[in-house]
């Protein structure tokens, strides 16, 4: 993908709320590029940009990281000191049914795999939400 193509999925995928600049975008991807996290291929006078198994490989651990999990609690803890819990949980569901719609978007380019670990990932929900209406009696 292309950087202001990059820029641009962004914008849509935050519904605009934030679009990286040139300044901010091509900077960062200099750096992951030269930490081997994502490669840049010159096509036409631009760059075209791809995570790299590397950057896959690092993005996931982050996912999987305690790190990642104490981001979670430390924005949970923060937006609590000034938003109703209700609000919280209503703006959560939202932009999980955002994220869900952008993976709807994308199912027709995944491979048999990728489509796989979808479907066990969905699963993984449907037994998730199946609790939370139980405890909601």
């Amino acid at each position: 993908m292309y950087g202001a193509a990059m820029a641009e999925e962004v914008k849509t995928r935050t519904n605009g709320l934030w679009k990286p600049s040139p300044g901010s975008l091509y900077p960062a991807l200099n750096q992951l590029s030269e930490k081997g996290c994502v490669s840049a291929k010159a096509i036409g006078g631009k760059k075209e940009y791809k995570i790299t198994a590397k950057g896959r490989e690092i993005l996931f651990r982050y996912f999987d990281s305690k790190k990642m999990q104490e981001h979670t609690q430390l924005m949970g803890a923060f937006l609590e000191g000034f938003v109703d819990k209700g609000e919280i949980i209503s703006h959560l569901v939202d932009k999980s049914i955002v994220v869900l719609d952008n993976v709807e978007r994308d199912i027709a380019s995944l491979n048999p795999k990728e489509k796989a670990t979808l479907k066990a990932s969905l699963k993984k929900i449907k037994e998730k939400i199946t609790t939370i209406e139980a405890k909601l009696g």
